[in-house]
């Protein structure tokens, strides 16, 4: 049976995966202009590089969830874990039903 911190380990690498999927769609979603970013801070990053854009999601998204997993004796690291999971997991679903429209 799995414990408590390796199901956190779980959320945590489905967090980096579902970043991942959601970096590579949206930009090439916004470069086909076919979608465009809601997050205003996401949009500036965009608007300046998708390299900026792309950095920020791969590499500064992966070491806050491993900060956040690192610390999970804190009471806010795991409700963060699942938030952020449940969040990521209803953007992926939003984007595999836009993608089906398309």
């Amino acid at each position: 049976m799995l414990n408590s911190k390796t199901i956190y380990f779980v959320f945590g690498f489905a967090i980096i995966v579902f970043n991942y999927i959601d970096a590579y769609l949206t930009i090439h979603y916004i470069s086909n202009q076919i979608a465009e970013e809601s997050n205003p801070i996401m949009t500036a990053l965009l608007s300046y590089s998708h390299n900026i854009f792309a950095f920020y999601k791969c590499i500064i998204v992966p070491i806050l969830t491993a900060i956040i997993l690192n610390n999970l004796q804190l009471k806010v690291s795991k409700p963060a874990i699942i938030i952020i999971s449940i969040v990521y997991i209803k953007l992926i679903i939003y984007w595999f039903v836009s993608l089906s429209t398309i």
